[in-house]
């Protein structure tokens, strides 16, 4: 439950970021291959802080549908190919729940320093990184649930970045009595 929970934020979070550069008008942006690896870290890396506050701050699934491509995959090490198009990815977001109280509140911290962005010819690019999600309980406590690195193939098209292809592996769960 708390992995399609996980996978349902992620994907929401995902594609969210993908609105901080999808928003501007496609005359102002150019292609990967014209764009130094710095420029596209600094798009990246904006749009996972975007991607992630939307997931778990405002949950907005039109923007996240609009911001993933039709055949978005989604990939996990525990269980392999868990997505392979848009609408079952959308299917898997359920973060208005947490938003009304019924399941917890999940709050994601992105390690400093691990997240890299990397040009894959005129496609796109990679990004990759390392995070931990953290259970907020009630009275504001907060429980370490798990770390896990990511990698995201970011597909650019005029319109701006879609995310096609995000991979989750190296999950590390922390044991509960810690």
């Amino acid at each position: 439950m708390f992995r399609f929970a996980m996978l349902a934020a992620f994907g929401l979070a995902l594609t969210s970021a993908c609105a901080a550069v999808a928003q501007t008008s496609p005359e102002s942006q150019t292609g990967p291959e014209s764009m130094t690896e710095a420029e596209i870290n600094t798009e990246l890396t904006a749009l996972d802080h975007a991607m992630f506050e939307a997931t778990f701050d405002t949950c907005d699934l039109d923007r996240i549908r609009s911001l993933i491509t039709d055949d978005v995959e989604f990939y996990h090490d525990r269980s392999g190919l868990e997505i392979t198009d848009a609408d079952s990815f959308m299917a898997q977001v359920n973060c208005l729940n947490w938003t009304q109280g019924d399941d917890p509140q999940i709050r994601r911290v992105l390690e400093p320093g691990s997240l890299t962005s990397r040009r894959l010819g005129n496609y796109g690019a990679m990004q990759t990184g390392r995070h931990s999600f953290y259970m907020v309980h009630d009275d504001g406590s907060e429980q370490l649930l798990e770390t896990a690195n990511f990698i995201h193939i970011w597909r650019y098209s005029p319109d701006g970045w879609r995310i096609a292809r995000i991979i989750s592996y190296d999950h590390q769960d922390v044991d509960a009595a810690q």
